[in-house]
């Protein structure tokens, strides 16, 4: 069939008309696809966004997507300071294992203690690919614009960034994201699960400086559970979170938590009167509020011991709720009891 369909075809002045462009295309485009500095412009992307976010970041190698794209696979992100705490703790643990190896058995037993010391965890995100594609209708009207598709977290992001002269737009949305994947679990060290269903946000601002922001932030979640996990020195029992609810309106760069509730067989919990103020770099916005929690009685008397040191730190109010205060950077919030 494919012999005869050739025999035929030959001679065809057509064919020859369409055969050369589309050959010179195709050679033309694998050309670029091989012989692209993808190393350089690796770098010179990883450079922009440690500028930009004030994180470590990794990539395992970039690749063009279609003629006006590119897809980054293995992005990491890790935060400067526990990279440089887990490099420090494994120097101290390679001097005192060559102390053992040259000292005798006094620091050996010195090394096997230190060994048995917790490791600093590296507080990193990891996004399988990433790939932005030019947005061609936007730049044909002189603005600089790009969607873009992230693989990440168990599920999938996807959205537009605009950068104008006069005005920031970054619009995304997400959809199942497996909350034992998530950022929060990466930068907390909580033994999270469950699934956030779908995340929105649509920012705009003035300018470049996406630190004076308006526009909306929505996330909602079903059963989600805290499986354990240490806050401030606290060690955390299971708690089945259930469903969050949450919303967050952007003005001017300050935000207002106007909905944040969990809800689930364990736990009501709720943010309150918070506020959370952007800066240029992320990282380093601040959140101000009040975190609400009423633990159910079954769950109390699974965990007599808690609510005893609970009753005495934290007193519950008159209708059961238990108030802490919440504040500091939002990469890293602490939490004071509110008696």
């Amino acid at each position: 069939m494919t012999v005869k369909l050739v025999e035929k075809l030959k001679g065809k002045a057509w064919v020859r008309r369409l055969g050369y462009p589309a050959f010179f295309s195709l050679a033309f485009s694998g050309g670029i696809y091989l012989t692209f500095p993808y190393d350089q412009l690796r770098d010179r992307i990883v450079a922009e966004a440690e500028r930009a976010t004030g994180m470590e970041v990794e990539i395992g190698k970039v690749r063009l997507a279609g003629m006006s794209g590119l897809t980054l696979h293995g992005v990491a992100i890790s935060d400067p300071a526990s990279l440089a705490a887990a490099q420090e703790a494994a120097e101290a643990a390679a001097a005192r294992a060559a102390a053992a190896a040259e000292g005798g058995e006094a620091e050996e037993a010195g090394a096997k203690e230190g060994e048995e010391a917790e490791e600093p965890v590296i507080k990193r995100v990891y996004l399988d690919s990433v790939t932005a594609k030019a947005d061609l209708i936007a730049l044909a009207l002189g603005k600089r614009a790009f969607k873009f598709d992230i693989d990440a977290f168990g599920g999938d992001i996807h959205g537009r960034v605009v950068m104008g002269e006069e005005e920031q737009v970054f619009e995304a949305k997400a959809r199942k994201i497996d909350f034992a994947q998530s950022p929060l679990q990466a930068f907390t060290g909580l033994d999270l699960a469950g699934n956030i269903d779908t995340i929105e946000i649509a920012l705009r601002s003035p300018g470049a400086d996406f630190s004076k922001a308006d526009g909306t932030v929505e996330i909602h979640g079903a059963d989600l559970v805290l499986n354990g996990g240490e806050v401030q020195m606290f060690e955390l029992p299971q708690v089945a979170l259930g469903a969050l609810d949450g919303r967050l309106v952007f003005k001017e760069g300050s935000a207002e938590v106007e909905e944040f509730k969990l809800k689930g067989q364990d736990l009501e919990a709720e943010i309150v009167d918070t506020f959370i103020r952007l800066q240029p770099m992320l990282k380093n916005s601040s959140i101000n509020g009040k975190l609400r929690f009423k633990p159910s009685e079954d769950w109390w008397n699974r965990n007599e011991m808690l609510k005893s040191a609970a009753n005495f730190a934290l007193p519950a109010a008159k209708d059961g709720w238990r108030t802490l205060t919440l504040y500091g950077p939002i990469s890293s919030p602490r939490f004071r009891p509110q008696k």
